[in-house]
């Protein structure tokens, strides 16, 4: 059963779709794709972050579900790094592959984790992909592009997690 119709703009960024369910015409150089988050989904995710403590299940980062930008304050990065570790539903085994939305195929990851996984050319288990993602960012090349993110998670991952990231040079 729907509750909530979100919109996935250009920038990789979700967002409630307009009322009507259908594009948002006032600004016509978004594209983006709509998609139907289920109850069952919703509370199948809750159910594994509150489990979880709101840690990723692949990279192990704290993420938040409601408040990004004091999510970036209290890590100490940017807020576009921050936007990473949104809270999201990680299908263990694929839609795609006939996985159910139940809520033993479902734990909470962070949006890059979940991304990741399902950009590769073929999906990793759940297993070998967490053994993949926390190597790399025990080495910080897990968040390239994001070199705040990608030290804070490097020093997180060694059990010496800082308060804040550790101030670019």
């Amino acid at each position: 059963m729907p509750v909530r119709v979100h919109r996935l703009v250009a920038s990789g960024r979700s967002a409630p779709a307009p009322a009507t369910g259908r594009s948002d015409t006032r600004d016509p150089t978004l594209s983006f794709v709509e998609f139907i988050v289920s109850k069952t989904v919703l509370r199948a995710r809750r159910l594994a972050a509150s489990t979880q403590a709101f840690y990723c299940f692949y990279c192990s980062l704290p993420m938040w579900e409601r408040d990004c930008t004091a999510h970036a304050r209290r890590l100490g990065v940017p807020r576009a790094a921050a936007k990473l570790l949104r809270c999201t539903a990680e299908h263990l085994l694929p839609h795609a592959d006939g996985g159910p939305d139940l809520p033993n195929n479902i734990a909470a990851a962070c949006v890059f984790c979940n991304r990741m996984r399902h950009q590769l050319p073929t999906v990793l288990p759940p297993a070998r992909y967490r053994v993949l993602v926390q190597h790399r960012v025990r080495v910080g090349t897990w968040f390239e592009g994001y070199p705040a993110l990608a030290a804070w998670g490097k020093q997180f991952a060694t059990n010496a997690a800082p308060s804040r990231a550790p101030s670019e040079a």
